[in-house]
């Protein structure tokens, strides 16, 4: 990932910082995710603002069947992690309290939605 995006404008030519001074993506990189996924989810983990986009449902569905072949529910995590985060992927596969903090929240990068029982 860049840590500059320039664009131009007419002759002016405008940089904008992907990333802030701790690493976290700046409000610019964000809009650039939104436009890209739609809706983004962030945790932040320490100082850490990790971004998520909304998995499909074909790849939820292949978690779920990395999870009955193998019956490890850390494949059924990593699974979902790697294919929809977006920034700190390397320090999440190298730090393992960073995955498990982020693992935890599987169910909630999966679900935008909550269901309530009317009757």
């Amino acid at each position: 990932m860049d840590n500059l995006n320039s664009t131009t404008a007419g002759d002016a030519v405008e940089t904008l910082a992907l990333v802030d001074k701790k690493g976290n993506p700046t409000e610019h990189q964000v809009a650039q995710w939104v436009a890209a996924h739609g809706e983004v989810k962030c945790f932040e983990v320490g100082d850490r603002q990790v971004y998520f986009k909304q998995p499909t449902r074909q790849l939820v569905k292949a978690a779920n069947a990395a999870l009955a072949k193998s019956r490890d529910v850390d494949a059924y995590q990593e699974t979902i992690l790697k294919n929809t985060q977006l920034n700190y992927q390397a320090e999440t596969e190298s730090n393992v309290q960073l995955f498990f903090a982020l693992a935890n929240k599987v169910d909630e990068i999966i679900t935008s939605l909550s269901a309530t029982l009317k009757n």
